[in-house]
């Protein structure tokens, strides 16, 4: 794991630097191949997990990457306009005025737009510098009876999975990780982080899990972490076990279900 930590700190700290300069960020860019499946499966994600029969108003799509196709949907659902939150360039314009393509962070876009009915992202609020103060703003920009949907992967991105304990990353110190944060990297914020501060601003959570740490099958239909099955839960919670001395405060002292939860959808509306 230190070896291959030696070789990611620096080479991120570099790629850092280059996005830093150009303003671009090849993470979350998807070839033209892929592109339209992978906007139509998402669509229908956001769809399931919004519980809707159609979407409405204004919505904030935050990371959409190189992907236009997802806000066309949604104007073709029934949404007047759609705002696309994407702190780098990968994209300068968009076909249809209807919708506004905001190059800036998401922690500080909302403290300037209001008035969303829905805000949405896709695997995005793990690669924020500040997640958590991201979706503060948010709470402040949605309508009084809004919806966020977001899909959260907690998993490494292959950085030490691909020959390592899926959890292995987790065993790096918070003083150490700091480089493999930068450009897009990833944050490591847990589950209870983000219901633990969208609750006390009056929202209601709910929490369906798509995928377990050390079980490589993803969970669709999403569902909620009782409602597992019990083999999968029990492969992850020797997965987990196998690790959990080695990994590093606070993470070693968190419960297992923080753990083992490795992706999940977060819908959340007030209460």
């Amino acid at each position: 794991m230190w070896l291959r930590y030696a070789f990611l700190a620096p080479w991120r700290l570099a790629y850092a630097a280059r996005a830093t300069l150009t303003g671009r960020n090849i993470s979350g860019d998807r070839s033209n191949e892929d592109v339209e499946q992978y906007a139509r499966r998402t669509f229908g994600y956001y769809k399931t997990w919004s519980g809707l029969d159609h979407f409405y108003g204004q919505i904030a799509e935050v990371g959409p990457g190189n992907v236009s196709a997802i806000a066309s949907m949604f104007l073709a659902d029934g949404c007047s306009q759609v705002d696309q939150v994407e702190k780098f360039v990968h994209r300068t314009s968009v076909s249809d005025e209807r919708i506004r393509l905001y190059r800036e962070p998401a922690e500080d876009f909302f403290s300037g737009h209001k008035g969303y009915d829905f805000i949405v992202s896709c695997a995005v609020m793990e690669h924020l510098t500040d997640p958590l103060r991201a979706l503060r703003a948010m709470a402040t920009a949605l309508n009084p009876d809004g919806m966020m949907i977001h899909w959260i992967d907690c998993r490494d991105h292959n950085q030490f999975s691909d020959c390592l304990n899926d959890l292995s990353f987790l065993r790096i110190s918070m003083r150490l990780y700091w480089p493999l944060t930068l450009a897009s990297g990833l944050n490591r914020i847990r589950r209870a982080a983000y219901l633990s501060t969208l609750e006390p601003l009056g929202f209601h959570c709910e929490v369906l899990v798509t995928s377990l740490s050390g079980v490589s099958d993803l969970i669709m239909p999403a569902r909620k972490f009782e409602d597992i099955d019990a083999g999968m839960l029990e492969q992850s919670r020797r997965n987990l076990a196998a690790i959990r001395p080695r990994l590093a405060k606070p993470f070693r002292e968190m419960p297992d279900e923080e753990l083992m939860i490795s992706q999940f959808v977060l819908r959340a509306t007030r209460k």
